[in-house]
């Protein structure tokens, strides 16, 4: 199989920042409160919606870079490693980009709390980030 498209990489792309934005806010609801942090519907919207504008960026230049790089059909292999890089950046972004953000949105949360809350949704978004790929490579 050749290698994909521009079309392709941003259709993947946006696939999975959709199903990530989906994901995160479900998980916000849950994983705020968890730590004590109160916020509102508004304030969720927000952060999840600045997060998606990021990750819509990040995934394309991404997968855009990893389809210059395996001129075929990824392997598995291919795709955990593009994986793991991607959730890198990911967790680079999420940790600093929360830094930033939350208060930008009215939020308080401490350094240790981000720390916990990266973690959470590296997991969650490694995961799906990995799903998705392999499904994307068999089309």
């Amino acid at each position: 199989m050749s290698q994909q498209s521009i079309k392709q990489s941003f259709i993947e792309s946006f696939t999975q920042v959709m199903v990530g934005m989906l994901i995160s806010f479900v998980t916000n609801f849950i994983v705020f409160p968890l730590f004590g942090i109160e916020t509102t519907v508004m304030q969720l919207t927000q952060v999840t919606l600045i997060f998606w504008c990021i990750g819509l960026i990040r995934n394309i230049l991404t997968r855009r870079f990893f389809n210059y790089i395996f001129s075929e059909k990824q392997s598995k292999s291919q795709s955990v490693i593009e994986t793991i890089s991607m959730t890198i950046i990911s967790i680079l972004i999420s940790f600093f980009g929360s830094i930033i953000i939350y208060p930008l949105c009215g939020l308080t949360v401490s350094i240790t709390h981000i720390s916990y809350m990266t973690i959470i949704f590296t997991i969650i978004s490694f995961s799906k980030s990995y799903i998705i790929r392999r499904w994307f490579n068999n089309i």
